[in-house]
């Protein structure tokens, strides 16, 4: 749950953006690949950078999750 602003227009109807996480990747570790894997997306808006350490927070809320 987080609060985007406006950050211009996307202009692309379709962008991909993917990444390989190992295996044996720890948790804390994941959050380099989410951004490897979204950095493209973000780009698209004017060329917005999500900051790795808001990625850091959203990962850490998720893999602490007890299922």
């Amino acid at each position: 749950m987080r609060y985007f602003s406006s950050w211009g227009i996307a202009h692309d109807n379709v962008l991909d953006g993917y990444t390989v996480v190992p295996n044996e990747t720890s948790p804390s570790a994941i959050a380099l690949y989410v951004k490897e894997a979204t950095d493209a997306l973000c780009s698209a808006f004017n060329g917005f950078d999500y900051p790795l350490n808001g990625i850091e927070q959203a990962v850490e809320k998720m893999t602490s999750r007890t299922w």
